[in-house]
């Protein structure tokens, strides 16, 4: 059937020396989860689009990145190291945050027009 031959050309391809796996939503998801603006740069790139839904409340990439960011920071704030120690974390997470923001606005990334962003229902 269809889903048998779907399958032959997928492993066609993995076998034609495929570097990366293909682009999906959920490594677009995780990307920004994890704030790893060059994957993000590059699935962007590569033609996903930033204001799809993310899930089945409407939810997009900035809304995500947002409650991530939120969720850093707690975390940093928290952090129990020394001083010096803290603020190097503090400052290297806000980089790699700030950069997958850029790379977010660079494609026109917008937030959903739902207000429950930050609330349940993620």
């Amino acid at each position: 059937g269809e889903g048998s031959d779907r399958g032959r050309e997928t492993a066609a391809m993995g076998n034609a020396g495929m570097a990366t796996p293909p682009p999906t939503s959920e490594r677009l998801v995780h990307a920004v989860q994890t704030f790893h603006y060059h994957e993000v740069e590059h699935l962007l790139a590569g033609g996903m689009n930033v204001n799809d839904p993310i899930n089945k409340t409407g939810h997009t990439l900035m809304d995500l990145f947002a409650r991530e960011h939120k969720q850093l920071i707690d975390n940093c704030i928290g952090y129990a190291g020394e001083p010096m120690e803290k603020t190097r974390v503090f400052c290297q997470n806000q980089e790699q945050a700030f950069q997958t923001l850029a790379v977010l606005r660079k494609h026109g990334a917008v937030m959903s027009g739902s207000t429950g962003v930050l609330r349940r229902g993620w």
